[in-house]
């Protein structure tokens, strides 16, 4: 099973929730600046291209080795399979969502579900039952 992290706005329209997977991102790993166009991570995409790009223009004037780009990608490319879901989570906490639940699914649909029908971990939840363990 898959964990699942619920975002929400303070509204509770439908149109205002997130489900995100914890975990490593295989789209974010094979597809890495599509995955941040996609997403909407501007700035991430642009580090991307501007150190790639600079990077590819020192090897094509032979002051770099072949080598250093191709470890470079290869080090970008696990950084974002394995911080994606951290990178979409600050972006959407920026854009004014909270966490409200942590739901433990096969697939995000269930993820949805669950956390629809009350079955997830509720954040608030867990914070008043810290509170009342501390008075």
């Amino acid at each position: 099973m898959k964990t699942y992290y619920i975002f929400s706005k303070d509204s509770m329209d439908v149109d205002d929730l997130y489900c995100l997977q914890d975990g490593f991102s295989c789209s974010a790993f094979f597809f890495t600046v599509i995955w941040s166009l996609y997403h909407k991570l501007w700035l991430v995409s642009s580090v991307i291209f501007v150190f790639l790009g600079v990077l590819s223009y020192l090897v094509s004037k032979s002051l770099v080795i072949t080598e250093v780009l191709v470890l470079s990608k290869i080090a970008i490319v696990f950084f974002y399979g394995l911080n994606g879901s951290y990178l979409i989570e600050r972006k959407l906490i920026r854009q004014g969502f909270s966490l409200v639940g942590i739901v433990r699914a096969t697939e995000k649909f269930y993820a949805m579900e669950k956390y629809y029908n009350g079955d997830c971990a509720s954040i608030e939840n867990n914070v008043n039952h810290q509170d009342d363990k501390a008075i």
